[in-house]
């Protein structure tokens, strides 16, 4: 598991697990109001935690996810998590 940060893109790697999360916030702390691009291709598994904080980036500031479209379950609650028009999930 890895995380790294180049500008306002943000790559989670291997399995991420739920310890990543305060450091994952503190990253998003800097970056906010920013949009941000989390860069997924080489992760295989995400812990429902860390599934939520990106969510909620996306929700308040805005943010888009690169992944390699296997079709993984975190993958499948990424992509059907949508914002109505005003503002809430």
């Amino acid at each position: 598991m890895s995380i790294s940060c180049h500008g306002y893109a943000i790559r989670l790697d291997g399995f991420v697990d739920v310890s990543v999360v305060p450091e994952l916030r503190m990253q998003l702390a800097q970056l906010a109001p920013d949009p941000v691009v989390f860069q997924l291709e080489e992760c295989r598994d995400m812990h429902t935690g860390v599934l939520q904080v990106l969510l909620a980036y996306k929700a308040l500031f805005g943010a888009s996810f690169v992944t390699d479209r296997s079709g993984k379950a975190w993958q499948k609650a990424l992509e059907g998590f949508w914002l109505r028009e005003d503002g809430c999930c």
